[in-house]
């Protein structure tokens, strides 16, 4: 009986840790993104109709050479081009963020696409709210979802999404 004991608590204290672990992310995750011109769309919910809009939207992704763990992610909107802008987007020393945004989920789907999942509290619509980023990366194409939930709210909804291909 003792044995079986000690078995059930061995099992039990080697898999919680496991369990328990938040998902980090490694240096490369976003290797397959470099290099460009990644071409696609921006659609996002119109704030004063609440429709949907659609607009051309091009990404060149760069790495620069002071810092391993940053990229630039450069948009270009070649209908709007004054809406031009760069960002360096940096995954933190252990893995564990994107810039803000705590990664709660790190997938290798059926496809081979690699799927992050970050979450952080901010403002939308000048309101408290957890933003959510779904990030889809393969060879061949990169999406990004932002997706919202208001603190009076329990569903999340869908502000933007990036898709491009190449």
């Amino acid at each position: 009986m003792q044995r079986y004991l000690f078995i059930a608590l061995f099992t039990v204290f080697s898999v919680l840790p496991i369990l328990g672990q938040t998902p980090s992310l490694k240096r490369d995750d976003f290797g397959p993104l470099v290099g460009g011109p990644w071409m696609g769309t921006l659609t996002y919910r119109d704030y004063s109709s609440n429709k949907e809009v659609s607009i051309p939207s091009n990404l060149k992704v760069t790495r620069p050479t002071e810092q391993n763990r940053a990229w630039i992610f450069e948009y270009e909107y070649p209908k709007e081009p004054k809406a031009n802008s760069k960002e360096k987007v940096v995954i933190s020393e252990n893995g564990t963020s994107i810039d803000e945004g705590k990664v709660v989920e790190r997938e290798r789907l059926a496809s081979g696409a690699l799927r992050l999942v970050t979450e952080q509290r901010g403002k939308d619509n000048d309101e408290n709210a957890v933003i959510r980023h779904i990030y889809l990366i393969s060879e061949s194409s990169f999406s990004i979802t932002k997706e919202v939930r208001s603190e009076s709210s329990t569903k999340f909804f869908e502000r933007n999404r990036y898709s491009w291909r190449r």
